[in-house]
């Protein structure tokens, strides 16, 4: 059965649907991670507790192929029920993992909940089926917010909390919001705690919602390095509207790159990607964890030292031509696209 998140609260007051097999998934990592969350707690799931819930995680599974199906078929001694909590976020290839799933759901084992949390998947994947027609499954897709249910959102939030904005306010707020839910929600704490003290001005309003512009613009630099060229234009496209410094892209990619050839340093000398983080000493959020992977896959010293050369190029013209600033980005964008795509012939 496929769940939208904001039914998750509705989906257990039957009591049989406790006992489910669930998969969160999709690009929103802050809805997955709302998501998780709501579901830990309204299965009372005590996820310290080594008696009664289980941690696995991808590689674990890979390397050893019966830990969840024995997992699945021993019964909890200290609670009803046993919570087993697959972690494959780190899994960019699920062909190995699938049938290992395949095996372990053929169990008649029913004093189990089995929780999977995964990053980008498409509905007609495999993995997903198997959870959706599964007759304990639960799919529950968690993908970026559009415009349209952003603009909702923070209609409703302003309606609520008696906030009157004007009309040039109101759309300079919409451009700063985060695709990314958890960083929105974030800011509407902030924007709490400070309506419980003080009176809100529009530009301390406008201003708390400025970090996350840092933080599309890392993601959208991350997506064009990963090869996901459409979601990197999309980004690239309200940066444009918000005004975003293309000098600021250029030197944000360059950042990243010097990052990745730490990395491919490392890969040249026979360090497997594991190895090759832990000697770099590069410090980042967990969830960045599987672009790095991704772009150590993808890229070569070769074409990293070719890229950054173009970037230095693009950030002259975008110094000297500053009304074809976004023109010249956007032309980096499609040259780095080239790029991949000539890597990926090679792997």
């Amino acid at each position: 059965m496929k769940i939208n998140p904001s039914q998750i609260t509705n989906l257990f007051k039957n009591e049989k649907d406790k006992n489910g097999i669930f998969l969160l998934f999709g690009t929103n990592n802050g809805l997955i991670e709302k998501t998780y969350n709501e579901i830990i707690n309204k299965l009372n799931v005590d996820v310290q507790d080594p008696f009664s819930t289980i941690k696995i995680n991808g590689l674990q599974l890979l390397e050893q192929k019966n830990i969840l199906i024995d997992e699945i078929s021993t019964f909890s001694m200290m609670a009803e029920h046993k919570n087993i909590i697959l972690d494959l976020k780190q899994i960019n290839n699920f062909q190995n993992i699938t049938p290992i799933l395949v095996d372990c759901l053929k169990s008649n084992v029913q004093h189990f909940k089995l929780i999977i949390i995964a990053n980008y998947l498409k509905t007609k994947d495999k993995i997903v089926k198997l959870i959706e027609d599964h007759q304990k499954g639960f799919i529950i897709p968690c993908y970026n917010e559009d415009n349209e249910s952003l603009k909702l959102k923070i209609k409703n939030y302003l309606l609520t909390n008696k906030i009157n904005l004007d009309e040039e306010t109101f759309s300079n707020l919409i451009l700063r919001l985060s695709s990314d839910t958890q960083l929105n929600e974030n800011v509407f704490e902030k924007i709490n705690l400070i309506l419980f003290s003080n009176k809100l001005s529009s530009n301390l309003l406008i201003d708390l919602f400025e970090d996350n512009f840092e933080a599309d613009v890392d993601k959208m630099c991350n997506y064009l390095l990963c090869g996901k060229f459409s979601e990197s234009l999309q980004i690239l496209d309200k940066c444009f509207s918000s005004k975003i410094s293309s000098i600021l892209i250029c030197r944000k990619l360059n950042i990243k790159l010097k990052q990745i050839e730490k990395l491919l340093h490392s890969k040249d000398i026979g360090f497997s990607f594991e190895e090759a983080l832990a000697k770099s000493g590069l410090k980042f959020f967990f969830k960045e964890r599987q672009f790095f992977y991704d772009q150590f896959k993808i890229w070569k010293l070769s074409t990293i030292n070719i890229l950054m050369n173009k970037i230095v190029e693009t950030e002259m013209k975008c110094k000297l031509l500053n009304d074809l600033d976004y023109s010249f980005l956007e032309n980096l964008f499609v040259f780095v696209n080239v790029q991949i795509l000539k890597n990926l012939k090679k792997i």
